[in-house]
């Protein structure tokens, strides 16, 4: 079995970030690409409106998909720093 066997399984085709629960102890980071057309930003957007946590916030990095680790490194390192702090 590969390793992301199980991940995959998990989310499948019908993974709904809605199913999850809305309260968790620990703080909630989304981070998004502005142009990732395989998860639209704004359905997580009203997502985290209604979730309650310590911390939450919501971070768009420009010219990104999907993976904005890759797409705009820099960014997202500056974003995982400010997080962190």
């Amino acid at each position: 079995m590969k390793l992301q066997e199980p991940l995959m399984s998990y989310l499948g085709e019908t993974f709904d970030l809605t199913n999850l629960a809305y309260e968790y102890e620990v703080p909630v980071h989304f981070i998004f690409g502005d142009s990732d057309w395989i998860t639209p930003f704004m359905m997580e957007e009203s997502f985290l409106e209604n979730l309650k946590a310590p911390k939450k916030s919501f971070v768009l990095i420009e010219n990104s998909g999907h993976y904005p680790m890759f797409d705009n490194p820099e960014e997202f390192c500056r974003v995982i720093l400010n997080i962190l702090k």
